[in-house]
């Protein structure tokens, strides 16, 4: 009588892989953690439908609502110093350019130029440094992808902004007139004898240094942090472009109000498109025309 060979033990029990890695191909029991595509502090999806009337439409971001509140004190705080320090100079030393200031030679236009620029970023620096701590740069909307569609919205809302401006204008041109405070090229230290590639090295970098830095401080971080404290996105976009045009007071009435639509057809297209880059490219597109035109009367 032939006895069947004994049944092999049952296999052992094992604990199953967590959900979140995946297996790598072709080496069985490696887990592999995927790559993280949000940055740390986010609580929520990227991306949510808009409602002017309510918040939500920003990133979310880890936090109660009080750390919100004081981080964004602190960073209005950093975007604030400089302006406020401006003006408090101005009243303290008056206007004393009632004179025609002397054009700068071509080695003192670009050391203003490097130092005028590395003065306007450190404002934006400080509050990146906030971001970076919490959300991530996303958090403000810059972000890869979309780029042409990004600068097609960029260059519309341009288009929209000298068209909305050109109307409001127009009903009391006078008076606009009256109560503006135009910049000369001679305040921009720019003169006759100054080489064409040296003002259109002006031109062009003066204006992406305002385009990055003030939409990082006045678009990106106040728009999203206004949004994560249940503020709506109509009232974000009110308030921001009034505070951003009173920030040009010294351009006068006219200039006040003239960056106040800038800043608002620049919130505007940034809730439209959730790309920060579009701000950015209508911002440097208007800096970068005013610019060359102010230039233009130094060749007069």
């Amino acid at each position: 009588m032939s006895s069947e060979p004994p049944l092999p033990p049952p296999p052992l029990p094992q604990a199953p892989l967590p959900a979140s890695p995946s297996l790598r191909p072709g080496t069985p029991g490696v887990a592999v953690a995927p790559p993280d595509r949000e940055p740390p502090g986010f609580a929520a999806p990227l991306e949510a439908p808009l409602r002017l009337g309510s918040a939500g439409w920003a990133p979310r971001v880890a936090g109660s609502r009080r750390s919100l509140a004081l981080e964004f004190a602190g960073g209005a705080a950093i975007a604030l110093a400089l302006p406020i320090l401006q003006f408090a100079l101005s009243l303290l030393v008056g206007d004393d350019s009632a004179g025609a200031a002397e054009p700068l030679s071509v080695t003192g236009l670009l050391v203003l130029l490097v130092v005028i620029s590395l003065i306007s970023f450190l404002p934006a620096l400080g509050v990146l440094a906030i971001v970076r701590r919490r959300g991530g740069l996303r958090s403000i909307w810059v972000r890869r992808g979309r780029t042409w569609l990004a600068i097609g919205a960029g260059l519309a809302g341009w288009v929209g902004v000298f068209v909305t401006l050109a109307v409001v204008l127009s009903f009391a041109r006078g008076f606009f007139e009256e109560n503006t405070e135009p910049v000369t090229a001679a305040d921009l230290g720019l003169g006759e004898q100054t080489p064409v590639w040296a003002v259109t090295v002006f031109v062009l970098v003066s204006a992406a240094v305002a385009a990055v830095s003030e939409e990082i401080l006045y678009r990106g971080y106040a728009l999203s942090r206004l949004d994560q404290l249940g503020v709506p996105p109509w009232l974000a976009v009110v308030a921001s472009s009034l505070v951003f045009g009173l920030l040009h007071w010294f351009q006068g009435f006219t200039g006040v109000i003239v960056t106040a639509v800038i800043g608002a057809g620049a919130a505007v297209v940034l809730l439209l498109t959730r790309n920060l880059l579009a701000s950015m490219v209508l911002h440097f597109a208007w800096d970068a025309v005013a610019f060359a035109v102010i230039a233009a009367e130094a060749a007069r």
